[in-house]
This record gives C-alpha cells, structure tokens and sequence, in this order.
C-alpha cells in the first residue's frame, strides 16, 4: 500500500512539474507583459494619436467619441503590442 501511494504522489507531482509549471509560467509572463504595455506603451500610443487627431474638426471627434474609438484604438493597440512584445520574450534561446 505505501508503494503505490508513493507511486500516486510521484505521478501527480511530475504532472504538476511537466505539464501545469510551464502552463503557470506562461500566465505569469503574459499577465506581466499585459500590464506592462498597458501601464507604460499603450499609454503613450493613445496620446501620440490623440495628439495626431487634435485639429480634426469638432463634429468628427465627437463621432469618433460617440462610437468609443479611443477604446478601440486602446485594446487593438493593446493587443499588437503584447503579442509583438511575447515574441520577444517567450522565444527559446539558441545553445
């Protein structure tokens, strides 16, 4: 009965090694790097178009707030920005 116990508890831990550590890893990295372009990149992306879009007319920004684009321009940024950046980061070095 101890031997398989102890055979059960080497099998669940080497799962846990194997498969859900990488997994883990992998969520942290992405959590980081989200908050990091959000916190620091997208930011200044937002304001650089912003600052682009300043002389439009009065009616077009208030159409172009009235459908949230500035939103929209936030999480596509967002996003472009986190997968060029998870790229950089989650590549495998060469030996």
């Amino acid at each position: 009965m101890p031997a398989l116990l102890l055979a059960l508890a080497e099998a669940i831990i080497g799962f846990f090694i194997r498969y859900i550590g990488p997994l883990l890893l992998q969520a942290l990295v992405f959590f980081g790097l989200t908050f990091v372009t959000q916190k620091y990149v997208t930011t200044n992306f937002v304001q650089y178009i912003q600052g682009a879009i300043g002389g439009a007319p009065a009616t077009a920004i208030s159409a172009l707030a009235s459908v949230q684009f500035d939103k929209a321009v936030t999480i596509i940024l967002g996003a472009y920005v986190t997968a060029g950046a998870g790229r950089l980061v989650l590549r495998k070095k060469a030996s």
